[in-house]
């Protein structure tokens, strides 16, 4: 792993439920919404990690605004040193989770108000579960709704191995973006 600096973190020393992970890149247009989108979550058990992967624009600046507008201590924003291949990116901001659920998002990813606490507790309610996953809106640059898919199907519990014949079947990953799933931490680490 490449050295880190981490530059603002005034993280409660508690482990939250949910750790929202944000590997970005040269995401200065996206970051205040899209953690704005986090903020306002109605579920407020959460931490939020955000890994700038040493960006030329003016992410730094962005996010130290942020901070400063917000002072909001649930955010943790670390900065690479070096750029890394995006996987190592996500990765990275992976192993900053402290929360028992993990969720990933693009920095140009907004989700619904209710997206963390549906997750979490589809999660609670199902101890058997890996990950939660749901409908989700696909949106061009300008915020134009291209198409919404429902995710897997109707509300309930599928089993693994159906599941994902069900995506070869389909000829596509009917269960979502990592961005639309939540995971159990213990099964991101296995």
């Amino acid at each position: 792993m490449p050295p880190q600096i981490e530059y603002l973190s005034r993280c409660d020393p508690g482990l939250p439920v949910v750790t929202v992970a944000i590997p970005a890149y040269n995401a200065s247009r996206y970051l205040d919404e899209t953690i704005d989108a986090v903020r306002n979550q109605g579920f407020t058990d959460w931490e939020l990690v955000v890994v700038d992967n040493a960006s030329t624009d003016d992410t730094p600046l962005v996010l130290e605004r942020l901070i400063a507008r917000t002072g909001d201590s649930r955010i943790r924003v670390f900065r690479n040193a070096l750029t890394v291949p995006a996987p190592d990116n996500w990765n990275i901001a992976i192993s900053h989770a402290r929360g028992r659920y993990l969720k990933l998002l693009c920095a140009d990813d907004l989700p619904t108000p209710d997206c963390l606490e549906r997750q979490v507790a589809a999660l609670n309610d199902n101890p058997s579960a890996s990950l939660a996953s749901g409908a989700r809106m696909i949106s061009n640059s300008r915020g134009h709704r291209l198409f919404a898919t429902n995710g897997i199907g109707p509300t309930g519990l599928y089993a693994g191995q159906e599941t994902i014949r069900r995506c070869i079947l389909a000829g596509t990953d009917i269960i979502g973006e990592p961005v639309s799933v939540m995971w159990r931490r213990t099964a991101m680490d296995d």
